[in-house]
C-alpha cells in the first residue's frame, strides 16, 4: 500500500503547459491528504517586487471525480520570508468555479491578495497548500499579475 507522509512534486516536477488558460505553468504534485498544510511551492525573482502592492493569478485544476478537501493558496516575499495572503483564499475545491479549455473540464480559483510594499524584496514564492486534499497529478498557476495600488505594472 502507497504511504505519502508529505507533499512532493512528481515527475518532471514543473513544467510550461500551453493547452490551459493562457499557457500555464504546469506543477506536478501529490498531496496525501492527511493534513491541512501540505504544500508545494514556485518562485520567481522580480525587479520591481518592493514596488508591489497586489498580487493576483489562478489556479486550475482537474475536474476529477471524488476530488474533495481544501485549497490554501498564498505567497511568500523573501528575502525576510514575509508571508502574504495566508488563509485569505481558502476554498473548498468542490464549490470551485468549473471551465473548460480543450474539452476538458477545470476547476478555478482565482487568488487575490493585497499587501504592503516590501523594501529590498527579489523574490516571489507562490505557494499551494492541501488541507485535506488528496491529489496525485497536475495543478496550473496561470495569469499572475502584480500591481502598485494605483495601476498595472
Amino acid at each position: 500500500m502507497e504511504q505519502w507522509n508529505l507533499a512532493e512534486f512528481g515527475s518532471p516536477d514543473i513544467e510550461w503547459n500551453g493547452e490551459v488558460g493562457n499557457g500555464a505553468l504546469q506543477l506536478n504534485v501529490k498531496l496525501p491528504g492527511k493534513s491541512d498544510w501540505e504544500e508545494v511551492r514556485v518562485a520567481s525573482k522580480f525587479e520591481r517586487l518592493p514596488e508591489c502592492e497586489i498580487l493576483e493569478y489562478d489556479i486550475y485544476i482537474p475536474n476529477v471525480e471524488g476530488l474533495n478537501g481544501r485549497l490554501r493558496p498564498y505567497a511568500v516575499l523573501n528575502p525576510g520570508w514575509v508571508k502574504i495572503g495566508l488563509d485569505m483564499n481558502n476554498a473548498n475545491v468542490e464549490s470551485a468555479e468549473i471551465i473548460t479549455f480543450g474539452g476538458k473540464e477545470y476547476r478555478r480559483f482565482h487568488v487575490r491578495i493585497e499587501f504592503d510594499r516590501t523594501a529590498g524584496v527579489k523574490e516571489l514564492h507562490i505557494g499551494i497548500v492541501g488541507d485535506h486534499l488528496r491529489y496525485d497529478g497536475p495543478i496550473f498557476i496561470d495569469n499572475v499579475r502584480l500591481y502598485k495600488r494605483t495601476g498595472g505594472m
